[in-house]
């Protein structure tokens, strides 16, 4: 069993922040996009609230990537950075 050190969606946006290159990450609102790799898996396991965390293809890549969509965890939109 993996212990779930990741307690709070700041602790997770930073942990995916170093993980992650800007093309693995994409937000709306105040939900974070990561592309799914065995590195951000890693991270999602550790995370209090991966029951949470869902996830789906991206249906413009002809690749049909699979990404992560955690609610709330996208820190800059707490912050007051609107884009």
């Amino acid at each position: 069993m993996t212990t779930k050190d990741i307690k709070t969606p700041g602790e997770l946006y930073d942990a995916m922040m170093n993980a992650t290159t800007p093309t693995e990450r994409d937000h709306h609102a105040s939900d974070l996009y990561i592309k799914v790799t065995p590195a951000t898996t890693r991270i999602i396991d550790r995370y209090e609230y991966s029951s949470q965390v869902s996830s789906f293809h991206d249906q413009t890549d002809p690749r049909r990537a699979l990404w992560y969509e955690i609610p709330f965890a996208y820190l800059p939109y707490w912050q007051g950075q609107r884009d």
